[in-house]
């Protein structure tokens, strides 16, 4: 995820240790093209928005928790930039145990 913030772009990195910040000055000129830039990442060459990221076991399991303990589906699309469906699919990924047993 990244963004343009009074002057400087601003990168979020998810890593294994969870999320890093990173910041760069730019100058307005450069600003200018770092939105077009992201702006452009938001869409395929065809214009269509792009598809959501795929999701890897972590973070199915993480979703599955935040299921069980009754946080909605808008919060956990909304945090984790995840479709409803995909939601759904971690579950379901989950309950039929193919990451084996899992506690809640």
């Amino acid at each position: 995820m990244a963004g343009i913030c009074g002057g400087a772009l601003v990168v979020l990195v998810r890593t294994g240790k969870g999320i890093r910040q990173q910041t760069f000055k730019l100058s307005a000129i450069e600003c200018q093209t770092a939105a077009k830039a992201i702006d452009a990442l938001k869409y395929d060459y065809d214009g269509r928005p792009k598809r959501y990221r795929q999701i890897g076991e972590a973070e199915s399991i993480d979703i599955w928790r935040e299921v069980n303990s009754g946080v909605s589906f808008a919060d956990i699309q909304e945090s984790h930039g995840i479709s409803p469906l995909q939601i759904e699919s971690a579950v379901k990924r989950c309950e039929c145990g193919r990451y084996g047993k899992l506690e809640p």
